[in-house]
């Protein structure tokens, strides 16, 4: 409002109102000039612009004279000034492109500004990492030092380096390389676990087992009890190897070596096991107890099958086995394991087989004697005379060499039977020399009758003295061998003394000799004339009695007095080791 009024008052723009947008309007020289030349007279103002006319020319004369003396001024001004106006030019146009590379330019000063500060963080940690390098290399070599304790093992380093490493893992979980290295020290830890495992499967003295668990405690990577299976576990595969490692070529080598090792070594490993975990409260006692125990017994079977298998491939000295059987089972019986018991079924199967497979070897060995026979032979070998009161193995044998060999090899079966006789099979075994003696008789009466008509009367009355001194002779002589070994007394009830439940007792001569009555009759009528007591060679008082009417009939002196004769010890004749009855020299001459 101040500014409009002015303007209505002003009397320049009454007289000049197109000057009210006129430029010089914002000059305050102009317009106070303007307002100097209103307040003039007409007169005054003529004059006035008289004085401008003159002023406008001297001005103009001065400028020229000015222009004329400074020329090359005002040339080189205007030249400036177009240079001048030319840089404006280029500056504006750069002034242009630069504004609109601002942008781009301020992105990318972030994009440095970024950078910049990750590059000093990384010096900033670089520097750290370098004041701090020997011990960030200490650190990152835990694994190799590791994996160097465990390859030499100097397991107690390396449990250190373990403990220090889970210390580092809780403290700094969160760092990566911290992680790593826990990764790779369980990873030779495992190593370490293995390693240690693996020694408890060689041979070790207690020492070395109390070490070797107490590491595997301080790697706690099993419970009590499942350390105890381990260690089980491990000494029984090593148990394993020492005797898989055993020959069996020789089965009496084989179970004599099986038996040492096992013995030795079974009690070394029940020994460790109770010095190693002995400290334990009640129940875990209790636990580790019957883990030790069901460990054992599963040896125990294991040992008890390899008896059986390889029980029937001995061919002798089967007594010695079983005292060492015994012996280990007795040893055993130190820390309560005493598996005595067990034993006998094994060896009286063996015993018996063995019995059995040598009486069957002895009449295949008769078959193929009879197959080549020379009764003439017999002929000439003529008769014995008596032998001494001593001696179980009758001399009328000798007249029969094919008797003889026969009894010489079932007399090979009762030395071996003699040195370890379980009483519990002898009913098989005198049942299995009844059915060899019945075999004998068979193939005795099939050759007699297979070659019967080739035989002249000579050759066919030497037969038949060889089955008389096959039943008169031979039989009772096994009967005698079999009651040197199984005495009478042996089988007497408590109750009652005269009850006699011998195994020779199955040796029923007239069942035996049977198949040979078509061969020698007068046998028959013997067993006939005493068909009311017990049969020949069932029991002695009747035998004598029987030889004793049959000498009147038979005139062989030597059969008589072999039946008559007292019978003798049997620890005197039987127990002589390869003598007497073992032998042929003395007992009875071969061809």
């Amino acid at each position: 409002m101040e500014s409009a009024s002015p303007q209505r008052n002003d009397p320049v723009l009454d007289i000049l109102p197109e000057a009210r947008n006129a430029p010089w309007r914002n000059d305050a020289r102009a317009v106070e000039y303007l307002g100097h030349l209103t307040s003039l007279d007409s007169k005054e103002l003529a004059r006035s612009a008289q004085e401008l006319e003159i002023e406008t020319e001297n001005v103009l004369r001065q400028t020229q004279s000015l222009a004329f003396s400074n020329y090359k001024a005002f040339i080189h001004a205007a030249h400036c000034s177009t240079d001048i106006f030319k840089d404006f030019v280029n500056v504006e146009a750069s002034a242009h492109s630069l504004s609109e590379k601002l942008p781009d330019f301020a992105d990318v000063c972030k994009d440095f500004a970024v950078k910049a500060e990750k590059i000093s963080k990384h010096r900033t940690k670089t520097s750290l990492t370098l004041k701090n390098h020997s011990q960030i290399l200490e650190l990152l070599e835990i694994p190799q030092l590791m994996d160097t304790c465990v390859r030499n093992e100097y397991y107690e380093e390396a449990l250190q380096l373990r403990a220090h490493v889970t210390h580092l893992s809780k403290k700094y979980a969160h760092i990566e390389v911290i992680k790593g290295i826990c990764f790779d020290v369980e990873l030779y830890a495992r190593q370490m676990l293995a390693s240690l495992l693996q020694q408890l499967q060689v041979d070790l003295q207690l020492p070395a087992c109390l070490r070797i668990i107490g590491f595997l405690r301080r790697l706690d990577v099993f419970t009590e009890m499942q350390l105890r299976v381990q260690f089980l576990q491990a000494r029984n595969e090593w148990l394993r190897r020492v005797l898989d490692a055993i020959p069996n070529n020789d089965a009496y080598s084989y179970i004599t070596k099986t038996v040492e090792a096992s013995r030795v070594h079974l009690f070394d490993i029940i020994t460790q096991y109770k010095a190693v975990f002995s400290h334990m409260d009640s129940t875990t006692s209790e636990a580790s107890g019957a883990l030790l125990s069901s460990w054992v017994v599963q040896r125990v079977k294991q040992f008890l099958s390899v008896l059986k298998v390889h029980l029937p491939r001995l061919t002798d000295r089967l007594n010695s086995i079983l005292g060492q059987c015994m012996h280990f089972a007795l040893s055993l019986g130190r820390v309560g394991l005493d598996f005595r018991v067990l034993l006998p079924p094994l060896f009286e199967k063996a015993a018996y087989e063995l019995f059995a497979a040598q009486c069957k070897i002895a009449v295949a060995n008769l078959e193929d004697r009879l197959s080549s026979i020379d009764l003439f032979k017999h002929a000439g070998a003529g008769d014995f005379g008596a032998e001494g009161s001593e001696a179980i193995v009758p001399l009328t044998l000798m007249g029969a060499p094919v008797l003889g060999h026969l009894t010489n090899d079932i007399l090979i079966a009762f030395n071996e039977l003699r040195e370890c006789a379980p009483l519990n099979v002898s009913g098989q075994i005198g049942g299995c020399l009844r059915d060899s003696l019945k075999l004998v008789s068979s193939s005795l009466r099939q050759h007699y009758d297979a070659h019967v008509h080739a035989y002249d009367p000579r050759e066919i009355q030497e037969y038949q003295k060889m089955c008389r001194l096959f039943v008169e002779s031979l039989i009772p002589c096994m009967k005698k061998c079999l009651e040197a070994i199984y005495t009478p007394s042996m089988f007497q009830d408590k109750a009652d003394k005269m009850e006699d439940n011998s195994p020779a007792k199955i040796l029923d001569a007239k069942t035996i000799s049977e198949p040979l009555f078509p061969i020698c009759p007068e046998l028959e009528e013997g067993f006939m004339v005493h068909r009311d007591v017990i049969p020949l060679a069932e029991d002695d008082t009747l035998v004598d009695a029987d030889t004793e009417e049959r000498k009147e009939e038979d005139t062989e002196g030597n059969t008589e007095s072999n039946m008559k004769r007292e019978e003798p010890d049997p620890v005197d004749t039987l127990a002589e080791k390869d003598e007497g009855v073992h032998t042929s020299g003395e007992a009875v001459v071969l061809d």
